[in-house]
């Protein structure tokens, strides 16, 4: 199970489309993990396209990308931004301390000032007094980074600790509970440790901090310092964030992570298995090769099937299915709103809402979208109909649009990074007439990056050039 979920979420992020630093050191922290584990990475890198080798190398250029991330957002005594020029996360800068100690704990070497620097920021972050309790999470996941890094944090642990006392009730199963456990053990306060860590723990909804990262990290603990509770872990609780849908970037990150830690997986007896496809849908056809074992997994590579068959011996322990595809739908996906509305208008130099253009002529793509409340952290991407083109833009520049944090251009979508505040607000980028003909007009869509379930998307019609 372990390592089909591993292989899930690789599979997930080598894919994922956009790049802050967050979602950078997020792709690059299963890698991170995996070199301190050659046994597991041998079994979970194995592809039927692709070697271990170049996987690997693959593996070590998210890394790279990371850190230039984390560097070239740094700002010492202030922390890491999400974007180049935009303000600081205290959670980004501690996930960010969190990624270069799991490089050092795996042999590799990283850059020694900014361990250092970063270390110097977060522990004038602990040092403050939290806000509230999602801050109380994040100066306390910062003060247990810290006390691993070798640092002394004793008094900012019971400083903490009394504010949650004083401030929070039911905090004692919180992932703040587990948090002081793990780092009392470090300080070889081990009755106490035992005390104060959770067997398990309650829903955490913050923006970063949410159910995913949290079981994540608890469940790191666990298998690190505290075997004895290991038998009380939630193991669906934990893979939810390998097989949700709903799971974020960091969810996926920390979780990975968690699993490359538990180290237990055990070698699938493939000869003992047979799995078949049965149905295809239409337009593919059926595949004459057969299923094979593959780091610690059948796989069976059969584009198209919509109905599986497993066959195996009573008594066999419960096997996970993993199906994953890859390409575009053939069809524009249906209108939905999920917390959020989108409206999509091609606007002609008069202002006025078009669905026809002469070739040649620039036309402004004007995106509405509101939210019932604040959401921050959205990203709204629209994709172009055939016949069209990206007028040239800087990326991650554009005119002054409220709530924009920022604009990425690419050749076949625009994709705006942004922040909703309730109102009704609009986005705007311009496209070209570039080839004449009918063409059909695909999805726009709108997310919440840290709450999926929070979603729009808009589509169909058609558009012709002229």
């Amino acid at each position: 199970m372990p390592v089909l979920a591993l292989r899930s979420l690789l599979a997930k992020l080598n894919v994922y489309p956009y790049g802050c630093t967050e979602q950078l050191i997020s792709r690059a922290m299963p890698y991170a993990a995996l070199l301190g584990a050659p046994e597991a990475r041998h079994e979970v890198l194995r592809s039927p396209n692709i070697s271990p080798e170049t996987m690997l190398k693959q593996g070590n250029k998210l890394i790279s990308a990371a850190l230039s991330a984390v560097m070239g957002n740094f700002t010492q005594y202030e922390g890491v931004s999400l974007w180049p020029g935009s303000g600081t996360n205290d959670f980004v800068t501690a996930y960010a301390a969190d990624f270069l100690l799991t490089l050092r704990d795996s042999g590799t070497v990283t850059p020694e000032g900014l361990a250092q620097n970063l270390f110097d920021t977060l522990e004038a972050m602990v040092g403050r007094s939290p806000t509230d309790m999602a801050d109380a999470r994040i100066k306390l996941y910062a003060a247990w980074i810290l006390q691993r890094d070798g640092r002394i944090m004793t008094q900012d642990l019971e400083r903490i600790e009394q504010w949650l006392k004083d401030n929070y009730k039911g905090w004692e199963n919180d992932i703040a509970a587990a948090f002081l456990a793990d780092s009392f053990d470090m300080l070889r306060l081990r009755r106490r440790a035992e005390q104060r860590m959770p067997a398990n723990i309650t829903p955490c909804d913050d923006t970063f901090m949410s159910n995913g990262a949290a079981r994540a990290l608890h469940a790191l603990m666990v298998v690190r310092h505290f075997p004895e509770k290991k038998k009380q872990l939630r193991m669906a609780d934990l893979l939810d964030s390998a097989f949700s849908t709903r799971a974020t970037t960091v969810d996926m990150g920390l979780g990975a992570r968690t699993l490359v830690a538990m180290g237990d997986a055990a070698a699938l007896k493939a000869d003992s298995l047979r799995l078949t496809c049965q149905q295809y849908a239409p337009g593919f056809s059926p595949v004459e090769t057969k299923a094979a074992p593959l780091g610690g997994a059948l796989v069976l590579d059969a584009p198209g099937c919509t109905r599986y068959q497993v066959e195996m011996p009573q008594g066999d322990p419960l096997l996970s299915l993993l199906t994953t595809t890859e390409g575009f739908d053939r069809t524009p996906m249906t209108d939905a709103s999920n917390g959020i509305s989108l409206q999509r208008r091609y606007v002609n130099s008069k202002g006025e809402a078009v669905a026809t253009a002469k070739l040649g002529d620039v036309i402004t793509v004007e995106l509405a979208v509101q939210a019932s409340n604040e959401i921050s952290n959205v990203v709204l991407v629209d994709l172009l109909p055939g016949g069209f083109e990206p007028v040239l833009e800087k990326n991650g520049q554009s005119p002054p649009q409220d709530g924009l944090v920022r604009y990425e251009r690419r050749e076949d979508r625009g994709i705006f990074f942004i922040d909703l505040n309730g109102d009704r607000q609009t986005f705007t980028y311009k496209v070209r007439a570039a080839s004449r003909g009918r063409f059909v007009l695909p999805t726009a869509a709108a997310e919440a990056m840290y709450n999926p379930a929070i979603n729009a998307r808009t589509g169909g019609g058609n558009v012709a050039v002229e």
